[in-house]
């Protein structure tokens, strides 16, 4: 589920709170992830929290101490541009294996 505002496929609290409704009939129902990005700590772990979301997905410039804080299960996107090394890429990725 999209939570960010600018993305045009965003839902509000009352289509996500649907979304989870229906799902909760299901047996086996498929893992709830809400997309976020540069979006305050807060509203992402109350959001969390109020639809029982399994990750968070983070699609923003989050930075390393925010990974931290944050505390919940996540899925981060990485911006790789297209100069940097590998090494630097497989480096980034381990030391956000560490959270």
């Amino acid at each position: 589920m999209v939570f960010v505002e600018s993305v045009k496929r965003k839902v509000t609290y009352d289509q996500a709170q649907d979304i989870v409704n229906s799902l909760s009939e299901i047996k086996d129902k498929p893992k709830l992830v809400g997309l976020f990005a540069d979006q305050p700590i807060d509203y992402v772990k109350n959001t969390f929290s109020k639809f029982s979301l399994d990750y968070a997905q983070l699609c923003g410039d989050e930075n390393f101490t925010y990974l931290t804080d944050l505390d919940l299960p996540f899925i981060k996107q990485i911006k790789i541009p297209e100069n940097i090394k590998l090494t630097d890429v497989f480096d980034c990725i381990e030391k956000i294996q560490t959270i």
